[in-house]
């Protein structure tokens, strides 16, 4: 059975700027949401389908995963993932019912007339974070 996914969403935090440096490079700056969200040292390499509650693209390099749990998992990847924090929404396909840092996204660009994926991309590890309590409201 292969399932097929879109999520289309708005940008939100989350990550500490001390967490963010060991993937920083020059060109890569974090978005500026992360700062209201820490690392608990917790990571997953697949999330359940049926978990996920939504998903928010920051960047091209970062996508946060909100469960139904209340849990939330930030999702950094090797790559550049050209124009998914431009469009805010991607598609998945897979054949389990995970999504896993082995999965292939497609960034969903929508205009001309249509709709359709432009790259392809490789998720990274989830990993667990936590909202600071004095962070403000993303609203």
């Amino acid at each position: 059975m292969r399932m097929t996914f879109i999520t289309s969403l708005c940008a939100l935090g989350a990550l500490s700027t001390a967490a963010w440096a060991m993937a920083e490079t020059s060109e890569r700056q974090p978005p500026e949401e992360l700062a209201k969200y820490t690392v608990t040292g917790e990571t997953e390499s697949c999330l359940s389908l049926t978990s996920i509650r939504q998903s928010k693209p920051l960047d091209d390099y970062n996508i946060l995963f909100m469960t139904r749990g209340g849990d939330t998992y930030l999702n950094q990847l090797s790559s550049r993932c050209s124009g998914l924090g431009f469009e805010k929404s991607f598609t998945y396909a897979t054949s389990l019912n995970k999504l896993c840092n082995t999965d292939i996204i497609r960034v969903i660009s929508t205009g001309g007339g249509g709709t359709f994926t432009r790259g392809s991309c490789g998720l990274g590890t989830f990993e667990k974070v936590e909202e600071k309590p004095d962070a403000p409201d993303a609203g």
